[in-house]
C-alpha cells in the first residue's frame, strides 16, 4: 500500500486525507498545532466557545460530499439549519430603511418589484447571466486542476477566460440589471467576505450573492469547528 504524508490538517488536508485514504493510500497527516481546522479554528474560556474563522456555510453539498465519500451520513456528524432570512439590510440615510433578505423566490420578488417591475426582471436577468458564467466557472476553472503553464494558456482556456466577463467592477454590473440603488448594493457587498470593495471587485465575485440566493446560507450546529472535529 502507498504512503502519503499529508501536511496541515485544515479542511484542505483532511479532507484530501479522507479522499486518498478512500482511494487505498496509507495516510499520515502531520499538523503543527494542537487542534486540527486550520483557520477554523476555536476558542474556549468561561465555559463558552468561539469559532474565530468561518461561521456560515454557503453550497452544502460540498460539505456533504466529503463524508458520503467515506461512506458516512453527513448528518451525523455536521448536521445543518439553513437561515431564512439570511440577512438583514439596514441603510442608514434617509428615510431610515431596511430590508430582510431571503431565498425564498416568492418573498424576493415581493420585495424587488415592491419598487418596480423593472427591479425584478433585472434581478432575474442577473440570476440568469452570473449563473451562465458560474457554470463556466466550474467547468474550466474551479474544478479543473493547472499543473503545467499550457494548462492555462491554450486557446480554449484563455476564450473560456473572456466568457467571465471580469473587467466590470462588481458595483458596475449590477447597475446595468437593476435600477434600484439599494438592490444594487444589497446584491454586490459580498465581495467584503473577501475584503474587496464592490466598486473594485470584479463582477465575477458576483457570484456569491447569487449561490446565497439560489443554494441559500446555513449554519452547523455546534460551529463550523464541528466540520473538523
Amino acid at each position: 500500500m502507498k504512503r502519503v504524508l499529508v501536511i496541515g490538517a485544515g479542511i484542505a488536508g483532511l479532507s484530501a486525507a479522507i479522499r486518498l485514504q478512500n482511494a487505498g493510500y496509507q495516510v499520515e497527516i502531520y499538523e503543527k498545532n494542537a487542534m486540527p481546522g486550520g483557520k477554523m479554528h476555536r476558542l474556549e474560556f468561561d465555559g463558552h466557545s468561539f469559532d474565530v474563522g468561518p461561521t456560515l456555510v454557503m453550497m452544502p453539498s460540498i460539505y456533504r460530499e466529503i463524508f458520503e465519500i467515506a461512506g458516512r451520513n453527513p448528518d451525523d456528524y455536521i448536521p445543518m439549519v439553513k437561515l431564512n432570512p439570511m440577512y438583514d439590510v439596514y441603510f442608514n440615510s434617509s428615510p431610515l430603511r431596511s430590508y430582510s433578505i431571503s431565498n425564498d423566490l416568492q418573498e424576493l420578488h415581493k420585495i424587488f418589484e415592491s419598487k418596480g417591475s423593472e427591479n425584478s426582471m433585472g434581478l432575474y436577468d442577473y440570476l440568469s447571466s452570473i449563473y451562465k458564467r458560474y457554470q463556466i466557472a466550474l467547468e474550466h476553472f474551479i474544478k479543473k486542476p493547472f499543473r503545467h503553464k499550457r494548462d492555462f494558456y491554450n486557446p480554449k482556456v484563455l476564450w473560456n477566460a473572456l466568457k467571465l466577463k471580469t473587467f466590470d467592477s462588481a458595483d458596475q454590473m449590477m447597475s446595468k440589471f437593476i435600477p434600484d440603488k439599494d438592490f444594487q448594493q444589497m446584491l454586490s457587498f459580498q465581495t467584503l467576505y473577501i475584503g474587496v470593495s464592490p466598486k473594485k471587485g470584479p463582477s465575477l465575485y458576483n457570484i456569491i450573492p447569487m449561490i446565497e440566493l439560489l443554494y441559500g446560507v446555513w449554519f452547523i450546529k455546534g460551529g463550523m469547528f464541528t466540520m473538523a472535529s
